[in-house]
C-alpha cells in the first residue's frame, strides 16, 4: 500500500485524506469514500466515530455472524475503538445465551430496566434506578466477559439506553435467504455515526422480496425492545412480520431499529380486556415505498396491513394475531377485511396474509388441484368459515411448517401461489418458540403478465410433453442457419433466431389444454365423491411411479367412477338460487351495479329513476324464504333526460357514471360513509347517440380515474381524465354501435360491437392492439354481433355473448377460439365471471339467467343449469364481489338479488 495514493481510484490523493479505522488503515480520497463534508466533519470532531472500508466491512460482517459481541453506544450510533478489540478476539459462541441470562436477572432488579418505557419516561424517574440500571449492566459485563468495566468509559448508564447487540448466527443457505454480506445496504441517514460504503435499496433493481415471519414467544419468555432490536439492525430481509410481539404504546420504533420502518398494532382495551402480550408489527426495509392500508370498522382486531409498491405492482400484507377461544366474530372480521384488500388488489398485484390464527386442531393436506394446503377434518363454525371465506375467496394456504405437538398454527395465504416461495430459514429471527415456527416467503414481482413477450407467451402455452421430437429435430436441423444469421448486428440475428425457431414450433408442437382449476368446495360435492377423487389420486401417483398396465387400467376404472359420479350428484344437487329482494319500477329496469365494497348497489331504469340500495345479510337466508322489497339509501328521478342505460363504478367506489340514450353521461361522487352523492354531478356530452356501457381504468402515473364509454352514433370509444372531467381521447375502428365495455389491468380493455367484432385496447399504445371475430357458426366464420363481453382475473380468457344466443370462449394469449356453445335460447345479453371465475353467469332474452361450469377441460362440453328466472327478457347480471350471489334487471320492471342458502 503506498502512502498518499487513493486504493479505490489509484490516484494521488489531493486534499482530504480518509483513512479506514478498522483492520487495513487503507487511505482513500474524499470522492471515493462517499462521504459528505458534513459527514467528515463529524468524524474529525468526534473520538469515537470511525469511517470503515468494503473489505474491513466484510471482514466485521463475517466476525458478527459467528456469535461475536459487539458493544455499540446506541445514544449517538458510534462504533467505538473498544469494537476492533472486542471482534479481534473471538469469543465463545454461548456467549449469547449467558449474557441474556444475566442481564434479565439484573433487571428484574430494576424497576426502569424491566417496564421499559421510553426514553422520555425514564428521564424523569428517580436517579436510584440509574444506579441500578447501570449496576444490572456491570454485573453482566464482569460476570461474562470476565473484565471489569468502568461505566464511564462506555457510558453504560440509562440515559443512553445501550444495548449488547448479539448478532445472531449465521448460515449461507445458497440462495434462500438472498443474504450477502458485502451488498450495499440501505443508505445510512445523517444522524448515523457508523459510516459505510453503501448504496440505496432500489426497488426497480429488486427481483424477489423476501418476507420472513414469525410468531416472537411464549408469555413466560416474553421480548423486550432489546430483542427486537437486536435481529432487525442485523437483517438483510426486506419485509418483517411477527405476531404476538408483545410491545406498548411506551415503546419507541426508534428503540427497534433505524434500518426499518415500523407498522404495528398493538394490544389496547379496543382489541382485548387483556393488558398483556398480542399485538403485531410489520417491519419495511427502508428505501421500500410502504404505506399502511387503512379500513374502516376493524380497529377492534390485532392486525396490520400495508402495501409494498415494487416495479409498478403493489404487494398487500397483512398481519394478522387471533388469541386462542377467540369468538367466531373476531375470525369473520377478519375475513372481511382480506375480502376488501382483495377488492382493491388489481390483477397483477400479490396479496398476501400472515400470522397465528390459532386453529390447532385443522389439519392441512396438499391439493394437487388447488396448488396449496387445504383442511381436511374442518367441523367447527369457525374451521368451516375459514374455508368458506378464505379459501373460495381465491387465497391459497402455502404454510405446513408444524410446531413440536405437530400443529399448524401460523398460516400463509396468498391470492397467486406460483409467485411466492416459502422456505424454513437455519436461525430464527427472534428467540425461537417451540410453538412457532418461522418462515421466509420469497415473493416473485418479475412477474408482470402484461410485460411478457409476446412469444414468451405463446410458448408457455405449447405442451412439449406431446409433441413429435424427432420431427421438431429434423425440422432445426433443415434450416440454413448461415442464411438465417448472416446479419452482422446481434440484436438481428438474436430477433430471426428466435423468430424462426417460434415458427417451427407452430408448426410441429400441440398447444396445451386450457383448464381451469378446482374449486375447494362444490355446492354439490358430499364424503363419497371426496373419497372417490382422493382414491383417485393415490391411484394416479401409483401410476406415475410404477408404469404398470394394471395401474393404469385402475386408473382408467376409477376416472370413469369418479366422472360418472360427479355428474350424478351435479344434476341431483343442482344449486338452488332464491330470490332475497326484488326492486319494483315502473318500466323496465336496464342497469344494476355492486359497489366495489358489495354493502350497497345502484340501479338505474327507463322511468330515469336512479336508486342505491342496500346490500341485506345473507346468513338467515333459507330455501322457503319470503322475497321483499330493498332498503332504497337514495333515490333520484329524472336523472337523465332518457332511459338509464348503464353505470359503472371506479375501482375504489367514490365515482359513479351513468349513460343514457339522451346521449350524455354524468358523472357523480359518491361519499361512502353517508352512503349519499356529494357535490355537483358533472355531465359529458362528447357522445352523439346512445352510451350503451361504461368501465373505469385507474390512471398509475398520476393516481386517477379514466371513464370509459361508447355507444351508438359515431360508434367511437371516448376516454375521459375523471380528475379535470375532460375528455382526451376517441378511440376509433368498430364499424358498428359500441354494445359492451370490460377492463381488466389498469390499462387494458375490451369491446364488443354490432359490426360483430371484438376489440382489444391497450391505452399505452393509444390504440387497438388486437380484433378478433368470433365465430358463432359451426364450420363456418360467420359471427353475431357482439352485445356482451367479459374477460377472467387472469387476463387469459375472453368470453363473448351474441345475439344470435351463443357464447365463445377465446384464449386470448394463444389468439385462438376455444368452443362455442349455446346456453339460452334468444340473445345473450349480459356475461360475466364469478368472483373466483370458477363459474359463467350469463342473462338472456329467454327470460333466464344460466350458471356454467368453467371446471376442467374447457374445449370439453360445459356443463350449465337455469339458476333465475323472470318474467320478461332478463338484460343484465351482475355477480357480488365476494359473495356469492348475483343482481339481475328486466323488462318485467325489476330487479332482483338472488342468493344461495347457506349450505
Amino acid at each position: 500500500m503506498v502512502q498518499g495514493i487513493c486504493v479505490k481510484c489509484a490516484n494521488e490523493v489531493k486534499g482530504e485524506v480518509i483513512r479506514c479505522g478498522a483492520f487495513c488503515s487503507a487511505e482513500v480520497c474524499l470522492r471515493c469514500s462517499g462521504m459528505s463534508a458534513a459527514m467528515l466533519s463529524v468524524i474529525r470532531g468526534s473520538a469515537h466515530c470511525i469511517w470503515i472500508c468494503t473489505a474491513c466491512k466484510g471482514l466485521v460482517n463475517k466476525a458478527r455472524f459467528s456469535n461475536s459481541l459487539v458493544s455499540v453506544d446506541t445514544a449517538n450510533m458510534t462504533v467505538t475503538d473498544s469494537l476492533k478489540t472486542e471482534i479481534k478476539d473471538s469469543i465463545l459462541a454461548e456467549i449469547r445465551t449467558e449474557i441474556r441470562k444475566e442481564i434479565r436477572e439484573g433487571f428484574k432488579t430494576c424497576k426502569a430496566a424491566s417496564s421499559q418505557v421510553s426514553s422520555s419516561k425514564r428521564a424523569r424517574e428517580d436517579e436510584s434506578n440509574d444506579s441500578s440500571y447501570a449496576s444490572a449492566l456491570k454485573k453482566a459485563a464482569i460476570n461474562v466477559l470476565g473484565l471489569p468495566v468502568d461505566l464511564k468509559d462506555v457510558a453504560l448508564c440509562k440515559d443512553t439506553w445501550p444495548s449488547l447487540i448479539l448478532c445472531r448466527e449465521f448460515e449461507d443457505y445458497n440462495s434462500q435467504s438472498g443474504f450477502d454480506p458485502d451488498r450495499p445496504q440501505a443508505p445510512a441517514t445523517e444522524q448515523s455515526q457508523m459510516i459505510e460504503e453503501q448504496q440505496p435499496l432500489d426497488p426497480v433493481q429488486t427481483q424477489t422480496l423476501t418476507v420472513p415471519v414469525q410468531q416472537t414467544v411464549s408469555p413466560a419468555n416474553q421480548p423486550t425492545p432489546a430483542d427486537v432490536a437486536m435481529e432487525t439492525t442485523d437483517s438483510d430481509y426486506h419485509v418483517i412480520a411477527v405476531s404476538e410481539t408483545w410491545l406498548r404504546d411506551g415503546i419507541l420504533d426508534s428503540e427497534l431499529s433505524s434500518n426499518y420502518q415500523f407498522f404495528r398494532k398493538d394490544r389496547s382495551p379496543a382489541t382485548s380486556e387483556l393488558r398483556r402480550g398480542g399485538g403485531c408489527l410489520v417491519a419495511v426495509k427502508n428505501g421500500l415505498d410502504a404505506t399502511l392500508v387503512k379500513l374502516a370498522g376493524y380497529d377492534h382486531l390485532e392486525q396490520t396491513i400495508i402495501r409494498v409498491k415494487v416495479r409498478r405492482q403493489n404487494v398487500f400484507l397483512c398481519c394478522i394475531y387471533i388469541r386462542p377461544n377467540s369468538p367466531n366474530d373476531i375470525y369473520l372480521s377478519h375475513y372481511a377485511a382480506v375480502r376488501e384488500v382483495l377488492s382493491k388488489a388489481d390483477v397483477n398485484d400479490l396479496v398476501i396474509v400472515v400470522g397465528d390464527y390459532n386453529l390447532p386442531g385443522l389439519r392441512w393436506t396438499f391439493d394437487d388441484d388447488v396448488n396449496a394446503f387445504i383442511p381436511n377434518n374442518a367441523s367447527t363454525e369457525i374451521e368451516l368459515d375459514l374455508m368458506e371465506s378464505l379459501l373460495t375467496s381465491g387465497m391459497q394456504q402455502v404454510c405446513n411448517l408444524s410446531n413440536a405437538r405437530g400443529n399448524i398454527l401460523d398460516l400463509a395465504f396468498v391470492n397467486d401461489a406460483d409467485r411466492v416461495d416459502l422456505i424454513e430459514p437455519p436461525s430464527a429471527i427472534l428467540k425461537p418458540d417451540r410453538h412457532h415456527k418461522q418462515f421466509v416467503l420469497k415473493v416473485d414481482i418479475h412477474h408482470n403478465p402484461d410485460q411478457v413477450s409476446q412469444h414468451s407467451a405463446d410458448v408457455a402455452d405449447f405442451d412439449f410433453n406431446r409433441c413429435d421430437h424427432v420431427a421438431v429435430t429434423d425440422a432445426l436441423n433443415q434450416i440454413d442457419w448461415d442464411n438465417v444469421l448472416n446479419s452482422e448486428d446481434a440484436n438481428t440475428q438474436a430477433s430471426q433466431f428466435y423468430s424462426v425457431v417460434f415458427d417451427v414450433i407452430q408448426q410441429l408442437v400441440p398447444r396445451k389444454r386450457i383448464a381451469r382449476d378446482r374449486s375447494i368446495k362444490q355446492p354439490w360435492w358430499n364424503a363419497e365423491l371426496r373419497h372417490k377423487r382422493n382414491i383417485l389420486r393415490k391411484a394416479r401417483k401409483r401410476l406415475f411411479r410404477s408404469k404398470s398396465p394394471e395401474d393404469n387400467v385402475c386408473v382408467e376404472r376409477l376416472e370413469t367412477e369418479y366422472e360418472l359420479l360427479n355428474e350424478t350428484l351435479y344434476h341431483q344437487n343442482r344449486p338452488k338460487f332464491v330470490a332475497v329482494t326484488s326492486l319494483e319500477d315502473v318500466q323496465a329496469v336496464r342497469c344494476a351495479e355492486f359497489h366495489p365494497n358489495g354493502r350497497i348497489y345502484a340501479v338505474g331504469s327507463n322511468s330515469k329513476t336512479f336508486r342505491i340500495c342496500e346490500y341485506p345479510p345473507l346468513s338467515e337466508i333459507r330455501e322457503d324464504h319470503t322475497t321483499y322489497q330493498p332498503t332504497v339509501l337514495f333515490k333520484r328521478t329524472k336523472h337523465h333526460k332518457g332511459s338509464i342505460y348503464c353505470m359503472a363504478w371506479s375501482p375504489v367506489g367514490d365515482l359513479i357514471a351513468t349513460g343514457s340514450n339522451d346521449k350524455t353521461v354524468k358523472l357523480m361522487r359518491f361519499n361512502e360513509n353517508q352512503k349519499q352523492l356529494e357535490g355537483q354531478e358533472i355531465e359529458l356530452t362528447m357522445h352523439d347517440g346512445t352510451v350503451r356501457d361504461l368501465c373505469f381504468l385507474e390512471d398509475t402515473s398520476n393516481k386517477s380515474s379514466l371513464l370509459i364509454s361508447g355507444g351508438a352514433g359515431d360508434c367511437k370509444i371516448y376516454v375521459t381524465d375523471c380528475e379535470t372531467s375532460t375528455p382526451f381521447q376517441a378511440l376509433s375502428g368498430h364499424g358498428g354501435h359500441v354494445l359492451s365495455l370490460y377492463n381488466w389491468g389498469s390499462v387494458m380493455f375490451v369491446s364488443g360491437s354490432m359490426d360483430k367484432s371484438v376489440r382489444f385496447w391497450d391505452l399505452r399504445t393509444r390504440g387497438c392492439v388486437n380484433m378478433v371475430t368470433p365465430a358463432t357458426s359451426p364450420g363456418s366464420r360467420q359471427g353475431s354481433p357482439v352485445a356482451a363481453v367479459c374477460v377472467d382475473p387472469s387476463g387469459r380468457l375472453l368470453v363473448s355473448g351474441h345475439e344470435d344466443s351463443s357464447c365463445v370462449l377465446y384464449d386470448i394469449r394463444g389468439n385462438r377460439p376455444i368452443q362455442c356453445f349455446k346456453p339460452h335460447a334468444s340473445d345473450v345479453r349480459s356475461i360475466r365471471f364469478s368472483p373466483s371465475a370458477y363459474y359463467l353467469l350469463t342473462a338472456g332474452y329467454d327470460n333466464k339467467l344460466v350458471l356454467t361450469d368453467l371446471q376442467g377441460d374447457l374445449t370439453m362440453p360445459l356443463p350449465s343449469v337455469v339458476v333465475a328466472q323472470h318474467a320478461d327478457k332478463v338484460i343484465s347480471g351482475r355477480w357480488h364481489p365476494v359473495d356469492f350471489s348475483f343482481l339481475s334487471t328486466s323488462a318485467d320492471k325489476t330487479a332482483t338479488l338472488w342468493a344461495l342458502p347457506p349450505i
